[in-house]
């Protein structure tokens, strides 16, 4: 074989390796998604039923017991105080001491996720509902707000968001109940998974901020 064709035959296997390499840049970056693939803009639709009451959520956090510490086991301390006129020192380190004013107050040994949610009410009293009942549509205040599979501003609970101009008159989803730090749980019809650019279906109960929402479109 030539010279000339051995240089031949490189340049054609570079300039394949080129249009290959370009070919999937673009199908990872410009390509416009489609209908089934994950690029559905659309908001979900919106004829469900209002949901009813309960539901829940995991995290690696519970239950919380002895030898833990840290903020969490502070908030039990705190509510535990605050409900059943206590004297533990809120130092967020879960002894014996904890313990037994945890099984004195609310007939546990260990919190689960609904106690810690019903301690944190104990705590702070009945949070605001801004008129919700359980059932009633819920509507974006906020132009853009997140959702937390947490009554807790922390980054770390971010579920993802939803934005005003995504659903104009359109519900978000049905509110459920109360919750605290500023929270209220709702059933949502759909949103976007933080981090994504597209919506999903979904009819999760997850935890909005109560001055992100109202009762009305406008």
């Amino acid at each position: 074989m030539s010279r000339k064709s051995v240089v031949v035959i490189i340049v054609i296997i570079v300039i394949i390796l080129i249009a290959v390499s370009a070919w999937l840049v673009y199908k990872k970056y410009f390509k416009a998604p489609v209908a089934g693939d994950g690029g559905d803009q659309t908001p979900p639709p919106y004829d469900y039923t209002p949901p009813p009451s309960g539901g829940g959520y995991s995290s690696a956090s519970f239950p919380i017991k002895k030898g833990m510490s840290g903020q969490m086991v502070v908030d039990v301390q705190d509510s535990i105080n605050k409900k059943c006129k206590s004297n533990l020192t809120a130092d967020g380190k879960f002894g014996p001491l904890t313990q037994s004013a945890l099984k004195s107050c609310y007939n546990a040994t260990t919190v689960s996720q609904a106690l810690y949610t019903q301690m944190k009410l104990d705590a702070v009293g009945s949070p605001s509902t801004n008129g919700f009942n359980a059932g009633d549509k819920v509507y974006l205040k906020s132009s853009i707000a997140n959702i937390y599979n947490y009554p807790s501003f922390d980054s770390s609970y971010i579920l993802g968001s939803m934005e005003k101009s995504s659903f104009l008159d359109k519900p978000i989803g049905y509110y459920v109940s109360p919750a605290t730090s500023g929270f209220v749980k709702i059933k949502i019809f759909g949103y976007k998974p933080y981090g994504s650019s597209t919506y999903i279906v979904s009819t999760k109960e997850v935890y909005i901020s109560i001055n992100s929402i109202q009762k009305t479109p406008y």
